[in-house]
């Protein structure tokens, strides 16, 4: 009833996990706490494959220098079926190579900065995200991406533990955010038919030599269009340039042709005919979507992502939101069938000590762009941890418990349990998207162990079926 929120909802947020190998006194181990003073710490917990099914025991004990304060006693089930390395719902989380770059202090085109790429990618493999970005060419892609998809650098010889392990990332955009790669052309202004099918071929040619399991797509010029311009014109968010780009994708008469074409726009009539991969705002999904919109571009082959976030239809972004909101995004995508979920920017950090100040951009709310943290930083060496990659999020670990929880669904499904399994879906998410726009609130639970009751009945079913 009051515009002023109450006292718990102010003050600092948790949600960068600063790793106990940090800097001592930069929030690494071993640490102080204050007399009066509460301390979260996050434990993550691998079981490796080959465990066997039962109930494990042990303590966590809580010592104060060298005494032992308490015990706290630890049951953990392991059940007998084991979560696939692949991620099956696929999904773009972007980043910026040159904040990177900056907050290291390595040169943007060098091998260190590749090496520290590489930190970043592991990471987000670790917790089930395809990080993306702008390849400028075919030969970058072959020297420092390919990997990422082959799945080498997954693996023990690169340092590589946990979930995915010899498992390459799934999703790749040409030309991320409507940038132009090499292969088709130098610039947005000068690009040409002859050049766009001389590039899609060349890029189509790579995928099906190197990587051809991956998803791909061309992120077509300009990002989010709006209003018409001048054909080609840069920054004008034309419609005609949209169209055009189209028009040559699909009249491509060489192999180039089969590269979808991804608009991130709303449904729009001017548009229909042109785009095969619908990329919608998860406020125009709620808002503005009908489902018979949906069913009648389904029907025609095209597919259907959503972006960022938007209550009530969907989970927010930001870092002030219930931190399950991450967590409730592949749910989303599993009730309502979309097949692919995409989150605009990981580390579009700016100039801002993204510690202090979560404002990451001027149209932006707080947390918006910051999914992950430098481990160093040479803009703010104040903030520096000196780790050479980046520090992980409450908000990143939401989202892997919810790609898990996506996992579940995937073995019921292929297990015939579709039927108890929607069960359990609609009774976590009752309404979403389109379905809850005319809410005032969400429809399902703020608290995490809400959402491990429901993966424990995922859990049991899969575990008393035959087939799993």
């Amino acid at each position: 009833e009051s515009a002023v929120p109450s006292a718990y909802y102010l003050g600092w947020v948790p949600d960068c996990l600063i790793p106990f190998a940090a800097q001592k006194g930069k929030g690494g181990a071993p640490f102080s706490i204050e007399a009066n003073k509460n301390q979260g710490v996050w434990v993550d917990i691998l079981i490796p494959v080959n465990s066997a099914a039962g109930t494990y025991t042990g303590d966590a004990t809580v010592s104060v220098g060298e005494k032992i304060f308490n015990k706290i006693p630890i049951s953990l089930k392991v059940y007998d079926f084991t979560l696939p390395d692949s991620t099956h719902l696929k999904n773009m989380f972007g980043y910026s190579p040159g904040f990177l770059a900056k907050r290291h202090g390595v040169s943007r085109k060098s091998d260190d900065y590749y090496n520290i790429e590489l930190k970043y990618q592991q990471l987000a493999h670790r917790h089930r995200f395809d990080l993306v970005t702008e390849v400028p060419n075919l030969d970058i892609m072959s020297k420092y991406y390919k990997r990422y998809y082959t799945g080498e650098v997954y693996t023990a010889a690169f340092g590589y533990e946990g979930p995915g392990k010899n498992t390459g990332n799934t999703t790749f955009s040409i030309g991320y955010g409507g940038d132009l790669p090499e292969e088709y052309g130098k610039k947005i202004k000068s690009m040409t038919k002859k050049g766009w099918w001389a590039g899609s071929d060349a890029w189509e040619n790579w995928f099906r030599q190197n990587i051809p399991g991956v998803d791909r797509n061309k992120y077509l010029y300009p990002d989010e269009p709006d209003f018409k311009g001048p054909t080609g014109a840069k920054g004008t968010g034309s419609m005609d340039t949209i169209r055009m780009q189209a028009k040559w994708s699909h009249s491509n008469p060489g192999i180039g042709k089969n590269i979808r074409t991804l608009v991130t726009n709303k449904i729009r009539p001017d548009l229909k005919g042109y785009v095969d991969f619908w990329s919608i705002s998860s406020e125009e999904f709620t808002l503005n979507m009908t489902p018979e919109d949906f069913a009648s571009e389904r029907a025609q082959g095209h597919k259907f992502g959503i972006y960022n976030g938007f209550r009530p239809g969907i989970g927010a972004v930001v870092s002030d939101a219930d931190a399950v909101d991450f967590r409730v995004m592949p749910w989303i995508a599993w009730k309502y069938k979309l097949d692919q979920y995409f989150y605009w920017s990981t580390t579009f950090w700016k100039n801002l000590n993204v510690f202090v100040n979560p404002l990451t951009y001027e149209d932006r709310v707080d947390g918006d762009g910051t999914f992950l943290y430098p481990g160093q930083d040479q803009v703010f060496p104040e903030e520096s941890r000196n780790l050479k990659g980046p520090l992980s999020s409450i908000r990143a670990k939401n989202w892997r418990r919810g790609e898990q929880d996506y996992e579940y669904m995937w073995l019921a499904k292929k297990a015939g349990l579709e039927g108890k399994m929607n069960a359990i879906v609609n009774e976590c998410i009752p309404t979403g998207l389109w379905e809850a726009k005319s809410q005032k609130d969400v429809s399902w639970s703020s608290r995490g162990y809400k959402f491990e009751q429901y993966r424990k009945r995922l859990a049991e079913i899969l575990a008393s079926s035959p087939a799993k």
